[in-house]
């Protein structure tokens, strides 16, 4: 019986053994869907990315190969080699493209002609007349009114010379010795005439020009006997003073009060890119604006400034006609040269690596980075003197395809 219940059962088992075996497993051809930006996302059915919206793609199964075909070989390219993208692209142009530069600048004096008013004699400030940095003056014109012990000492050995001893040497002495501390022959007539010495001279500026910041002004201070009154004090220079003198202050012989920048020695300090100075030059001519009025000038001087971490070129101009200028007045100029032969392509389309410059040439549907060497920029415009022809075409925004860890780093 026991036999007979191996026959029955033993057919039955195979069979389902060889059911089983021939049944293709569920999972072998369960694919999976996952989001190419948010792999956390996985479908077992095609669909799109409940957070982005992405159309899901079907993962790899076990052993599956990727094919590298030759687009995929170009993505697959180091940055510095290669660069895949879909942008705007230019050629250069090869032409005499003429250059216009506009730059601001200001009336500043030349140091050569520069004049200082110092202090014949010490004492108190009683008025002072030229109160502002800029402001105009004449020759002869009053600037300040001076209380000097020194000066009424002077005064009343003038005047007891004249009462007591008129025939005396030491009457033309006496006379002398004002004239030298800064009395003129019509204040000395003056004092004759009213037979008494008067409380304050009025000082008179020996030169034209324009008064410069008091910051510009080195002072003295009184050493010795701390008696500013007195002017035979050794005097010794102290740092530049913040400001230009006012009435009550104390000065001292030798005290520098005033510098004077002649009107007749004026010039002209413009400011440009850096990249501009290849195109200007010593003698050009230059069209000047102030406050209105054109003007004619020339390049004097050319001067590169390296300042605040930025590279700027300093352009002196000197005009033929300064009537009517003074320090401080703002300028508009514009320079013309003559026109720049050469490979002009767009400023955006060159990157500035800082040692090196770079353009991004297409080459079979992708970018490859290439090192140029530039020369003058003018406006959106920057010269190409080596690295690419005009057959070439080239990104028109190259800064969009910068990797820089990838440029820098190849």
């Amino acid at each position: 019986m026991k036999k007979n219940w191996i026959n029955n059962i033993l057919p039955a088992l195979v069979i389902l053994l060889l059911a089983a075996a021939c049944r293709p497993a569920d999972h072998a051809h369960h694919d999976l869907y996952t989001c190419p930006m948010h792999p956390t996302v996985v479908s077992e059915q095609p669909g799109t990315c409940p957070v982005c919206g992405m159309d899901l793609v079907r993962q790899a199964r076990d052993g599956e190969a990727v094919e590298i075909t030759p687009a995929l070989a170009r993505t697959l390219q180091a940055p510095n080699e290669h660069v895949l993208a879909s942008t705007s692209t230019v050629r250069g142009i090869f032409k005499a493209m003429p250059l216009t530069y506009t730059a601001p600048g200001t009336v500043a004096y030349d140091t050569r002609a520069l004049r200082t008013i110092t202090a014949r004699l010490g004492g108190r400030l009683e008025k002072v007349y030229l109160r502002y940095s800029g402001q105009p003056v004449r020759a002869g014109q009053p600037i300040a009114e001076l209380y000097s012990p020194e000066l009424m000492t002077a005064q009343r050995e003038l005047l007891y010379l004249v009462q007591h001893d008129p025939g005396s040497d030491l009457l033309a002495g006496a006379r002398r010795k004002l004239l030298l501390l800064g009395a003129t022959t019509q204040q000395i007539e003056n004092i004759l005439r009213r037979n008494e010495p008067v409380q304050s001279f009025t000082l008179h500026s020996p030169y034209d020009g324009y008064i410069l910041t008091g910051s510009e002004t080195p002072a003295t201070i009184v050493a010795g006997t701390g008696d500013p009154m007195n002017a035979g004090a050794t005097t010794a220079t102290s740092p530049a003073q913040t400001r230009l003198p006012r009435e009550g202050d104390y000065i001292a012989r030798g005290q520098a009060l005033y510098r004077i920048a002649s009107a007749n020695a004026l010039r002209i300090e413009l400011t440009l890119p850096a990249e501009s100075a290849n195109a200007i030059a010593p003698g050009d001519s230059v069209q000047l604006i102030v406050e209105g009025q054109q003007r004619i000038g020339t390049v004097a001087v050319i001067e590169p400034v390296y300042r605040d971490g930025a590279p700027f070129v300093t352009v002196r101009v000197h005009s033929p006609d300064t009537k009517g200028l003074r320090p401080g007045q703002i300028i508009q100029a514009t320079f013309t040269t003559h026109p720049v032969e050469a490979l002009w392509v767009p400023r955006q389309a060159v990157v500035d690596l800082g040692l090196d410059k770079i353009v991004f040439v297409q080459d079979n549907g992708t970018f490859r980075a290439r090192k140029v060497t530039t020369g003058i920029a003018h406006h959106e415009w920057i010269a190409i003197r080596k690295g690419l022809t005009s057959t070439e075409t080239i990104a028109a925004q190259a800064q969009y395809l910068v990797d820089s860890e990838g440029l820098l780093n190849p």
